[in-house]
């Protein structure tokens, strides 16, 4: 299996996710913690899809405030990993994305001989372990995989060998990424499309693509995921039960309050019309709408 960098940045207010704050009605409190749930969700996808975890960890030079890079992702993800002991912490060197993806595959694959190396972000949140593990079948017969995303972006970028990185992830990211592998004479192989969730308008996006992706949830379903309860929002493009004002998670009187990555819900009927992303309500206690919480529930 791959060794999988996830390039993560500790979720400090105003440092995560400055897009979506200026588009959407999120605060940049909430935006912190929605990025910390993904960071949870795609660091588990990685260990469940069978590859080895190496969590790159910004380094605190380039973090606001007195804030431990590293202490505060391994406190975010204590508890959350299948093989916690697996996971490897690792600070990233380099001023740019591009260099620092560039400076960890290039370390991993000619300083440690580590045969494939791939990079992700934890705001590629439907990252799954099918994705994983079809990423890996295909290094194996492909020198660089890449996952699209929209706006010519990446949500994965496997290598078994180092290409010139100086500004690879310029816009569009997947074209210069391509480029760059075949003028180094590598082979290139895609995994399919998925949504990234950094601006406003992929926001939009992920909120439609629920629908195709998982079961869909009526309101105030009872669900059981990875052995927990929960109530999930609808994520059907038209909802049976279409209330007239926000619900909070509270209302709904679960007990005992579970403990979630995913802090929100949809909202209001059809999520087809999205060019308000209002309504999004926080939910303080608990959960849905993450991909990976969410996925495949078993309706009780």
């Amino acid at each position: 299996m791959a060794m999988v960098a996830v390039l993560a940045d500790p979720p400090v207010e105003g440092f995560v996710l400055p897009e979506l704050v200026a588009e959407t009605p999120l605060s940049a409190a909430e935006a912190a913690r929605l990025y910390g749930a993904m960071t949870v969700d795609v660091c588990r996808a990685v260990q469940h899809g069978g590859a080895d975890l190496l969590v790159n960890y910004r380094d605190p030079a380039q973090v606001p405030g007195d804030v431990d890079s590293e202490a505060r992702l391994r406190d975010l993800l204590d508890g959350e990993l299948e093989a916690p002991a697996d996971a490897r912490f690792e600070v990233q060197v380099g001023e740019t994305l591009a260099g620092r993806a560039g400076n960890t595959v290039t370390h991993l694959i000619e300083g440690e001989g580590e045969p494939t190396v791939a990079v992700v972000d934890p705001t590629a949140a439907f990252l799954g372990r099918e994705q994983i593990g079809s990423a890996a079948m295909k290094l194996r017969s492909s020198d660089v995989v890449l996952g699209p995303a929209g706006g010519g972006r990446v949500y994965y970028a496997g290598f078994a060998g180092p290409v010139d990185f100086a500004g690879a992830y310029a816009p569009p990211a997947l074209a210069t990424l391509t480029d760059r592998a075949r003028e180094a004479g590598l082979d290139v192989d895609f995994l399919p499309r998925l949504p990234v969730v950094e601006t406003g308008a992929d926001l939009a996006d992920a909120l439609v693509t629920v629908p195709t992706v998982l079961r869909p949830v009526r309101w105030y379903d009872r669900v059981r995921w990875g052995g927990r309860a929960a109530y999930c929002a609808c994520v059907e493009s038209r909802c049976p039960r279409e209330p007239a004002s926000p619900v909070k998670l509270a209302d709904l009187s679960l007990l005992p309050p579970p403990k979630f990555t995913a802090r929100w819900v949809a909202l209001g009927p059809p999520l087809q019309n999205l060019g308000v992303l209002t309504p999004l309500v926080p939910v303080e206690a608990g959960a849905v709408f993450s991909p990976r919480t969410s996925i495949s529930p078993t309706v009780w």
